[in-house]
């Protein structure tokens, strides 16, 4: 059975995601026999796809939110669809590589392998990546991580816990080698971080199930923590990356 997803607020979601460095879609290429067709799956606004879509000949990119497809960048080589991880309309034998950003750990993941070794061609790669907590200050990290695994805690969908081991435990289609050395940066001011925490699937629904606004409540705190609010600060988020081959 599939796992209830979250629900994200598509704009914001586009304005603070994290974009991955192109050192790691380099190390994923190396990887590669071929540069024909690739699935970015999990796609989001389509970040991801883009940059495949500048070396791939053709790149499918699937959601199964209508908003974030609504809302993906476009390309020429570029097909969006709305569609499952777990039960798509590609080919068999037909992927030379499987990405999936930020979203592994929602699927489910005895239904998706099964897709995954429908549609990869053999020798075919899959990576899958995902951000942690940012790093800012000691006392914002703290706040942010605070906010999080205490009142948000039960507002995550299921499959967060992976997330927050890292992916050391998340089920995965084929053997794998892990990279811990990647970082996405942002440039954010105090008002970019708190929208950021705004585009939080687990902010969205705790907003909605009890009708309490939390981040004006936690604003007093992350402001003394953040500083002068127009300052600019670096915010590099870790990414835990797997890659393996069919």
């Amino acid at each position: 059975m599939q796992n209830v997803l979250p629900q994200y607020d598509a704009e914001q979601y586009v304005k603070y995601r994290p974009v991955p460095p192109e050192a790691l879609f380099s190390l994923i290429y190396s990887k590669l026999d071929h540069l024909e067709l690739a699935w970015d799956c999990g796609c989001g606004n389509g970040q991801a796809a883009v940059e495949l879509a500048k070396r791939f000949k053709r790149v499918v990119a699937t959601d199964v939110s209508e908003t974030q497809i609504q809302q993906a960048i476009k390309r020429e080589n570029i097909d969006y669809h709305v569609s499952a991880a777990e039960n798509t309309k590609i080919m068999n034998n037909s992927i030379d590589l499987i990405t999936i950003s930020q979203a592994l750990h929602w699927f489910d993941h005895v239904a998706f392998e099964k897709e995954v070794k429908r549609v990869l061609k053999n020798k075919g790669v899959i990576a899958a990546w995902a951000y942690g907590y940012p790093q800012i200050n000691g006392w914002v990290d703290e706040l942010i991580v605070d906010l999080s695994r205490g009142p948000l805690d039960n507002y995550w969908a299921k499959g967060r816990d992976y997330l927050e081991n890292q992916y050391r435990d998340i089920p995965f289609p084929f053997e794998y080698e892990r990279y811990d050395e990647f970082f996405s940066e942002k440039k954010f001011n105090f008002s970019d971080m708190m929208g950021w925490l705004s585009s939080w699937s687990s902010y969205l629904k705790y907003l909605k199930d009890t009708g309490d606004d939390i981040l004006k409540t936690i604003k007093p705190d992350m402001l003394a923590a953040w500083g002068e609010p127009a300052v600019v600060k670096t915010v590099k988020f870790p990414i835990y990356l797997l890659i393996g081959k069919k």
